[in-house]
Protein backbone atom coordinates (compact mmCIF):
# COMPACT_ATOMS: atom_id res chain seq x y z
CA UNK A 1 0.00 0.00 0.00
CA UNK A 2 1.41 3.61 -0.90
CA UNK A 3 1.72 5.57 2.11
CA UNK A 4 -0.16 8.41 0.06
CA UNK A 5 -3.14 6.14 -0.03
CA UNK A 6 -5.87 6.95 1.94
CA UNK A 7 -7.73 4.35 4.35
CA UNK A 8 -11.48 4.62 3.83
CA UNK A 9 -13.52 6.13 6.91
CA UNK A 10 -15.73 3.34 7.41
CA UNK A 11 -12.34 1.29 8.53
CA UNK A 12 -11.64 3.46 10.89
CA UNK A 13 -11.72 2.53 14.73
CA UNK A 14 -10.35 4.17 17.57
CA UNK A 15 -10.12 2.41 21.29
CA UNK A 16 -8.94 3.53 24.70
CA UNK A 17 -8.47 1.51 27.68
CA UNK A 18 -8.15 3.49 31.04
CA UNK A 19 -8.14 1.19 34.29
CA UNK A 20 -7.26 3.65 37.38
CA UNK A 21 -7.30 1.59 41.10
CA UNK A 22 -6.83 4.27 44.42
CA UNK A 23 -5.68 3.14 47.24
CA UNK A 24 -6.28 6.46 49.86
CA UNK A 25 -4.84 6.13 53.74
CA UNK A 26 -3.88 8.95 55.38
CA UNK A 27 -0.94 9.65 57.99
CA UNK A 28 -0.33 12.78 59.85
CA UNK A 29 2.65 14.18 61.47
CA UNK A 30 1.46 15.49 65.02
CA UNK A 31 1.18 19.37 65.28
CA UNK A 32 0.53 22.18 68.22
CA UNK A 33 -2.39 24.51 67.37
CA UNK A 34 -3.05 26.72 70.49
CA UNK A 35 -1.85 24.47 73.53
CA UNK A 36 -2.74 21.66 72.15
CA UNK A 37 -2.20 18.39 69.39
CA UNK A 38 -3.76 18.16 65.93
CA UNK A 39 -3.56 15.21 63.82
CA UNK A 40 -3.28 12.54 66.34
CA UNK A 41 -5.23 9.22 66.41
CA UNK A 42 -5.21 9.17 70.39
CA UNK A 43 -8.48 6.26 70.15
CA UNK A 44 -10.58 4.64 68.16
CA UNK A 45 -13.37 1.81 68.47
CA UNK A 46 -12.88 -1.71 67.70
CA UNK A 47 -15.52 -4.43 67.96
CA UNK A 48 -15.37 -7.36 70.59
CA UNK A 49 -13.86 -10.48 69.56
CA UNK A 50 -17.30 -12.18 70.80
CA UNK A 51 -19.41 -9.07 69.18
CA UNK A 52 -20.98 -8.14 72.07
CA UNK A 53 -19.65 -5.26 72.83
CA UNK A 54 -17.12 -2.19 71.52
CA UNK A 55 -13.46 -1.67 72.61
CA UNK A 56 -11.64 1.54 72.87
CA UNK A 57 -8.47 1.37 71.81
CA UNK A 58 -6.23 4.32 73.64
CA UNK A 59 -3.14 5.16 74.66
CA UNK A 60 -1.74 4.32 78.16
CA UNK A 61 -4.60 1.59 78.18
CA UNK A 62 -5.20 -1.40 78.39
CA UNK A 63 -5.89 -1.86 74.85
CA UNK A 64 -3.37 0.16 73.80
CA UNK A 65 -3.11 2.38 70.83
CA UNK A 66 0.84 1.74 69.48
CA UNK A 67 1.00 4.25 66.75
CA UNK A 68 -1.20 7.68 67.77
CA UNK A 69 0.30 9.07 64.74
CA UNK A 70 -1.86 6.70 62.45
CA UNK A 71 -5.05 7.79 61.34
CA UNK A 72 -6.61 4.39 62.36
CA UNK A 73 -10.53 4.63 59.56
CA UNK A 74 -9.45 6.71 57.33
CA UNK A 75 -7.93 4.79 54.12
CA UNK A 76 -10.47 2.84 51.19
CA UNK A 77 -9.81 1.93 47.99
CA UNK A 78 -11.54 2.54 44.83
CA UNK A 79 -11.85 0.93 41.62
CA UNK A 80 -12.17 3.11 38.35
CA UNK A 81 -12.55 1.26 34.48
CA UNK A 82 -13.45 3.34 31.28
CA UNK A 83 -13.76 2.38 27.59
CA UNK A 84 -14.14 4.37 25.03
CA UNK A 85 -15.02 3.62 21.32
CA UNK A 86 -14.56 5.85 18.41
CA UNK A 87 -15.91 4.64 14.77
CA UNK A 88 -15.83 7.11 12.01
CA UNK A 89 -18.35 5.66 9.34
CA UNK A 90 -17.56 8.57 6.86
CA UNK A 91 -16.31 11.83 6.76
CA UNK A 92 -19.04 13.46 7.97
CA UNK A 93 -20.19 10.94 10.50
CA UNK A 94 -18.85 9.48 13.54
CA UNK A 95 -19.83 6.95 16.69
CA UNK A 96 -18.39 7.07 20.16
CA UNK A 97 -19.74 4.81 22.47
CA UNK A 98 -18.14 5.57 26.34
CA UNK A 99 -18.37 2.75 29.16
CA UNK A 100 -17.13 3.66 32.76
CA UNK A 101 -17.58 1.64 36.29
CA UNK A 102 -16.36 2.62 39.23
CA UNK A 103 -16.74 0.42 42.55
CA UNK A 104 -14.88 1.24 45.96
CA UNK A 105 -15.01 -0.53 49.00
CA UNK A 106 -16.57 0.75 52.41
CA UNK A 107 -15.29 4.40 53.05
CA UNK A 108 -15.17 5.62 56.54
CA UNK A 109 -16.32 8.80 57.62
CA UNK A 110 -13.09 9.58 59.52
CA UNK A 111 -14.99 13.20 61.61
CA UNK A 112 -18.21 10.83 62.67
CA UNK A 113 -15.55 8.59 63.72
CA UNK A 114 -13.80 10.69 66.06
CA UNK A 115 -16.28 12.89 67.32
CA UNK A 116 -15.74 12.63 71.18
CA UNK A 117 -18.59 11.91 73.93
CA UNK A 118 -17.34 12.45 77.81
CA UNK A 119 -14.06 11.01 77.46
CA UNK A 120 -14.78 8.42 75.15
CA UNK A 121 -16.16 7.83 71.39
CA UNK A 122 -19.86 9.02 70.30
CA UNK A 123 -19.87 6.63 67.59
CA UNK A 124 -18.69 2.43 67.07
CA UNK A 125 -19.56 2.58 63.53
CA UNK A 126 -19.60 5.12 60.84
CA UNK A 127 -19.05 4.63 56.86
CA UNK A 128 -20.79 5.10 53.41
CA UNK A 129 -20.97 1.43 52.09
CA UNK A 130 -19.06 0.71 48.60
CA UNK A 131 -19.83 3.26 46.01
CA UNK A 132 -20.85 1.59 42.46
CA UNK A 133 -21.67 3.57 39.71
CA UNK A 134 -22.42 2.05 36.03
CA UNK A 135 -22.24 4.68 32.82
CA UNK A 136 -23.11 4.33 29.24
CA UNK A 137 -23.38 6.80 26.79
CA UNK A 138 -23.75 6.60 22.64
CA UNK A 139 -22.94 9.56 20.61
CA UNK A 140 -23.92 10.48 17.10
CA UNK A 141 -21.92 13.39 15.70
CA UNK A 142 -22.08 14.74 11.78
CA UNK A 143 -21.17 17.28 10.06
CA UNK A 144 -22.53 19.10 6.40
CA UNK A 145 -26.41 19.06 7.25
CA UNK A 146 -26.50 21.98 4.87
CA UNK A 147 -28.66 25.02 5.44
CA UNK A 148 -30.77 23.02 8.44
CA UNK A 149 -27.10 22.87 10.78
CA UNK A 150 -23.52 22.96 10.11
CA UNK A 151 -23.44 20.11 12.53
CA UNK A 152 -25.42 18.20 14.76
CA UNK A 153 -24.10 15.86 18.38
CA UNK A 154 -26.61 13.78 19.83
CA UNK A 155 -25.97 11.94 23.24
CA UNK A 156 -27.97 8.92 24.88
CA UNK A 157 -26.78 7.60 27.90
CA UNK A 158 -27.90 5.86 31.07
CA UNK A 159 -25.81 5.87 34.57
CA UNK A 160 -27.05 3.53 37.45
CA UNK A 161 -26.00 4.44 41.02
CA UNK A 162 -25.54 2.49 44.23
CA UNK A 163 -24.69 3.88 47.72
CA UNK A 164 -25.71 3.71 51.37
CA UNK A 165 -24.67 4.83 54.99
CA UNK A 166 -24.08 3.08 57.69
CA UNK A 167 -23.96 4.18 61.61
CA UNK A 168 -23.90 2.81 64.94
CA UNK A 169 -23.57 4.78 68.39
CA UNK A 170 -20.87 3.85 70.61
CA UNK A 171 -21.75 -0.16 72.42
CA UNK A 172 -24.90 0.24 70.97
CA UNK A 173 -25.97 -3.05 69.05
CA UNK A 174 -28.26 -1.18 66.62
CA UNK A 175 -26.90 0.02 63.56
CA UNK A 176 -28.97 2.64 60.88
CA UNK A 177 -28.76 0.96 57.34
CA UNK A 178 -29.74 3.44 54.20
CA UNK A 179 -29.42 2.44 50.86
CA UNK A 180 -29.78 4.20 47.97
CA UNK A 181 -30.27 3.04 43.96
CA UNK A 182 -30.61 5.79 41.31
CA UNK A 183 -31.08 5.69 37.84
CA UNK A 184 -31.14 8.11 35.44
CA UNK A 185 -31.52 8.47 31.55
CA UNK A 186 -30.44 11.36 29.62
CA UNK A 187 -30.88 12.63 26.01
CA UNK A 188 -29.07 15.71 24.70
CA UNK A 189 -29.22 17.02 20.88
CA UNK A 190 -27.25 19.51 19.79
CA UNK A 191 -27.24 21.86 16.36
CA UNK A 192 -25.00 24.75 15.69
CA UNK A 193 -25.37 26.87 12.50
CA UNK A 194 -22.43 29.57 11.58
CA UNK A 195 -23.60 32.61 9.24
CA UNK A 196 -21.15 35.20 8.52
CA UNK A 197 -19.59 36.61 12.32
CA UNK A 198 -22.74 35.06 14.04
CA UNK A 199 -23.41 31.65 15.20
CA UNK A 200 -26.34 29.87 16.59
CA UNK A 201 -26.94 26.94 18.52
CA UNK A 202 -29.65 25.11 18.98
CA UNK A 203 -31.14 21.91 20.84
CA UNK A 204 -32.63 19.59 23.43
CA UNK A 205 -31.92 18.32 26.62
CA UNK A 206 -33.93 15.67 28.61
CA UNK A 207 -33.14 13.40 32.10
CA UNK A 208 -35.30 11.48 34.03
CA UNK A 209 -34.28 9.99 37.40
CA UNK A 210 -35.54 7.23 39.35
CA UNK A 211 -34.52 6.71 43.06
CA UNK A 212 -35.45 4.36 45.54
CA UNK A 213 -34.54 4.56 49.08
CA UNK A 214 -34.53 1.94 51.41
CA UNK A 215 -33.61 1.56 55.62
CA UNK A 216 -33.93 -0.54 58.58
CA UNK A 217 -32.03 -0.71 61.71
CA UNK A 218 -30.09 -4.04 61.75
CA UNK A 219 -28.99 -5.38 65.34
CA UNK A 220 -25.37 -6.31 64.67
CA UNK A 221 -25.80 -9.22 67.55
CA UNK A 222 -28.73 -10.98 66.40
CA UNK A 223 -29.66 -9.90 62.56
CA UNK A 224 -32.86 -9.01 63.10
CA UNK A 225 -34.16 -5.79 61.23
CA UNK A 226 -36.49 -3.33 62.05
CA UNK A 227 -38.26 -0.39 59.91
CA UNK A 228 -36.26 3.45 60.03
CA UNK A 229 -36.87 6.63 58.46
CA UNK A 230 -35.38 6.28 54.59
CA UNK A 231 -33.17 9.24 53.92
CA UNK A 232 -35.58 10.65 51.09
CA UNK A 233 -39.25 9.64 51.12
CA UNK A 234 -39.93 5.89 51.40
CA UNK A 235 -40.26 4.36 47.92
CA UNK A 236 -39.76 4.50 44.47
CA UNK A 237 -39.58 8.69 43.60
CA UNK A 238 -39.26 9.60 40.23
Amino acid sequence: MSLHQKIPHEEILYTSLCVDICLRHCFTSARTEKGRQIGVRSQYAVRADDNLCDILVQTNNVFTNSDPFKQVASGFKQYDVLQKFLFASSARIKHLVNLQYSNSTNIPRYDRLTDPQGTGLKFGEWYYGPQKRLMSSYNLSVTGLGAFADGMSATLSYQDVEESRHDRRFNNNNRNDRDEHIKVWGLTVDFNKTSGKSNLRYGIDGQFNSLTSTAHVTNIVTGAESPQNTRYPDGDNR
